[in-house]
């Protein structure tokens, strides 16, 4: 048989996998999953959380994000320095060069960010 006749009984070897395949009793996916109405805790961090926050009663919250928010607008004011010292730093380098501690800043403010972003997801 030839390389030929073999291109040519491809489709009806397709078609014959297909078919047979198709007969199989392969078990099939429910099409709609119904979940329960209450909230699902199915990570043990998750019951973690849960029990943590509702330990905590709304004075000692209170008190975790007012300390929050001061720290984020310390945080703040520090990047907004830092920024202004690095756009010196530009203006006065030339265009091909960058001072090694403005690449030290802008580390340092890539960590108050993080430390900002982390603090916010809290709420």
């Amino acid at each position: 048989m030839t390389p030929l006749h073999m291109f040519r009984l491809l489709p009806i070897f397709i078609v014959l996998a297909a078919s047979a395949m198709a007969q199989t009793n392969a078990p099939s996916l429910p099409q709609k999953i119904l979940l329960p109405d209450g909230p699902r805790l199915e990570r043990p961090e998750d019951r973690e959380r849960a029990s943590r926050n509702a330990a905590l009663n709304k004075a000692q919250r209170d008190e975790i994000l007012k300390a929050d928010h001061a720290n984020n607008v310390k945080d703040a004011a520090r990047i907004q320095v830092l920024a202004h010292e690095i756009e010196q730093a530009l203006n006065e380098s030339g265009y091909a060069t960058m001072p090694a501690a403005s690449v030290k800043k802008t580390e340092e403010i890539e960590k108050l960010a993080k430390g900002i972003k982390r603090r916010l997801r809290r709420l």
